[in-house]
């Protein structure tokens, strides 16, 4: 189920919601103005990535938090600069009850050495 995208597909430059997740053990930043949850359900079914569903912290059904061949490290927000090239996460997913993976972030600066990425762990 390995997939060829990149490890991240910068968004333009704002405020994001952004899940922090593995596939089939690559490092993968996923993007949205939606719930983690739904950001995660999409992302998952964009690859064909089968998944269960589960009610979560917050009484929302959303994908359970690991797969047969994803895995969720880290979810909260991004503010993105794309002209600047500069990248920077913090907060936590109330639905997930996980932050910011700092082991996950320093997989992505080693893959985009190019970018300036800071982060604050949650």
């Amino acid at each position: 189920m390995a997939t060829n995208e990149p490890s991240v597909t910068w968004p333009e430059s704002g405020m994001y919601k952004v899940v922090q997740l593995l596939i089939d053990g690559k490092p993968l930043l996923a993007f949205g103005d939606t719930k983690h949850g739904d950001i995660l359900a999409n992302f998952l079914k964009k690859f064909g990535i089968d998944f269960k569903v589960l009610e979560n912290r917050l009484h929302e059904m959303s994908p359970v938090i690991a797969g047969e061949h994803y895995k969720v490290l880290g979810a909260g927000k991004a503010v993105i600069d794309a002209e600047s090239r500069k990248a920077y996460f913090w907060d936590k997913s109330a639905g997930y009850g996980v932050g910011i993976s700092e082991e996950h972030v320093n997989e992505i600066r080693k893959l985009y050495s190019d970018w300036t990425i800071k982060s604050e762990p949650s």
